[in-house]
């Protein structure tokens, strides 16, 4: 009985605080969203919103590495599409930019490109985000071996056209 207790009052402390933070973000108070936690964790749909104002507010702030760790909290099996494609985004941005660590970046991409291909293999931002995070992490290989297994774990659901082609032939003559 306790343990509901405790959960219940959790819950209710979550709902208020998402409310505030609905509040701040609306108000434009990104610098104390992006700083502060969010008040839970875990699947429960406030956490993920939650998550998701976080990473919404770290975005803004142009801090990519907090939006990418607050849109991952907020990834689950049953997210909606939009926190996939904004982690995916996210990461290629950071990726792109210099900003943060590459193979995590990529690896966030490629975390995103799955959960967007897990109810259809061909979605086409899926595979187009596989094929993007998997070239990130060729590019960061050595040549040789580990480079061209990466190239070539591209889903075969996806078309190979996804990766670009003179940066794809270039990596894949180094290939042995």
């Amino acid at each position: 009985m306790r343990a509901l207790l405790a959960l219940l009052l959790l819950a209710g402390c979550a709902t208020q605080r998402l409310a505030a933070d609905k509040d701040l973000l609306a108000r434009g108070d990104l610098a104390r969203l992006a700083t502060q936690p969010p008040p839970c964790a875990g699947p429960c749909p406030e956490c993920r919103q939650a998550q998701e104002i976080r990473a919404e507010a770290c975005r803004r702030q142009g801090d990519l590495p907090c939006a990418i760790a607050a849109w991952q909290a907020a990834l689950s099996a049953d997210s909606p599409r939009r926190i996939p494609l904004n982690l995916a985004a996210a990461a290629r941005d950071a990726t792109g930019s210099g900003i943060g660590d590459p193979a995590r970046n990529a690896a966030a991409q490629l975390l995103a490109a799955e959960a967007l291909r897990a109810g259809n293999p061909a979605d086409a931002e899926g595979c187009a985000h596989a094929a993007s995070a998997r070239l990130a992490l060729a590019l960061l290989a050595p040549p040789g071996p580990a480079r061209c297994s990466l190239l070539a774990a591209l889903p075969p659901a996806c078309r190979r056209d996804a990766l670009p082609r003179p940066l794809t032939a270039a990596l894949h003559r180094s290939c042995p």
